[in-house]
């Protein structure tokens, strides 16, 4: 199975000046969990290579690399650790993406749904009326809806309840609300590829995160 590279570079250990000049350890930036990661470098220095190692993830949603492990790609070595961390705004000043959007996330659910479903909570179509309850967090589904025949699907996330109230593929939906959430625009190869993902995860039975309301 495939994975991540991450680029490390070697850090000598402190003191060792007068010893070994290969001891010391691999740091690594983690894109998944926007941190250092530290390795053991086994006494090889900075001597170029590949090597898979067990994830340092510890974010508390669950590695992306668990299982698998990541490769450590050693590319040279520098005197401080802050030297791999990302030139950008938000690592420099210690701030997360992953921290910022969940710290949102309750609020972007609720826009979605609002888009999705024209009255909050409750969607009922002429006819033979349709609708779609949402509940809060906890062991119901976080929405269900309920068909003329009574026949009901349920779940907790915003792509499967797209789909299911517009009678789309969950890929199709999907794309739909990540062009809107983000701007952005696909062209269709890509378009094509993220659809295909989406439906793979949708038929595994679309597992979904624990999240607050």
């Amino acid at each position: 199975m495939a994975t991540a590279t991450l680029e490390a570079k070697f850090l000598r250990e402190r003191g060792s000046a007068n010893g070994n000049p290969d001891a010391g350890s691999l740091a690594a930036w983690c894109p998944y969990c926007e941190g250092v990661h530290w390795h053991g470098a086994a006494g090889r220095g900075d001597a170029p290579r590949t090597e898979n190692r067990a994830p340092h993830c510890s974010d508390g949603s669950g590695s992306l690399f668990a299982g698998i492990g990541y490769d450590l790609k050693v590319t040279g070595r520098v005197d401080d650790a802050a030297e791999i961390i990302p030139d950008a705004p938000g690592p420099q000043s210690g701030k997360r993406l992953w921290h910022r959007v969940n710290a949102q996330a309750g609020a972007i659910r609720r826009a979605m749904l609002k888009a999705i479903v024209p009255r909050s909570g409750w969607l009922k179509q002429a006819g033979a009326g349709w609708m779609v309850s949402t509940y809060p967090a906890g062991p119901k589904p976080a929405w269900e809806l309920i068909g003329p025949s009574g026949s009901l699907k349920e779940g907790r996330d915003m792509i499967t309840l797209a789909a299911a109230v517009y009678g789309l593929p969950p890929g199709i939906a999907a794309l739909r609300l990540i062009e809107a959430a983000t701007a952005a625009r696909f062209d269709r190869e890509t378009a094509i590829e993220l659809m295909a993902v989406l439906e793979r995860w949708a038929a595994s039975g679309a597992p979904q995160r624990k999240v607050a309301p």
